[in-house]
């Protein structure tokens, strides 16, 4: 039985932008990056631009090499200990605290449509 990787659902694009400014800041080239992280210059360049979706290991390096935490790096935000997952539920209650009647009927509507779509097979890829 082969031994599959651990994947995190995290939008590479966003995580490229994140590592372009966290080096940019850094005052870092792709080069000494490339070094530090003990890749290939082409390699942080895809990162960069969102084309591969990156191991833990490499995720581990990049927020070692940038002094960051990892959920910083993926989400953008510090998760202290709680899920992804919990983290954005409790941040779309927050929201949904603050709408009007009228307001959370019409995001009620807009859920159910997309839970229809869901079963009949929809998914993020077809977007």
């Amino acid at each position: 039985m082969r031994n599959k990787a651990k994947r995190f659902n995290y939008d590479s694009k966003l995580l490229g932008e994140r590592v372009a400014k966290y080096r940019t800041e850094a005052s870092l080239t792709q080069e000494q990056l490339a070094e530090k992280l003990d890749m290939s210059v082409a390699s942080v360049s895809h990162i960069e631009n969102g084309k591969v979706v990156c191991d833990l290991n490499v995720l581990i390096g990049l927020a070692n090499a940038f002094n960051t935490d990892l959920s910083v790096l993926l989400y953008g935000i510090a998760l202290n200990g709680i899920s992804a997952e919990s983290y954005l539920t409790q941040e779309i209650a927050a929201d949904f605290a603050c709408l009007t009647v009228s307001e959370k009927r019409l995001v009620q509507g807009f859920i159910k449509l997309l839970l229809q779509e869901h079963q009949r097979g929809f998914s993020d890829d077809d977007i």
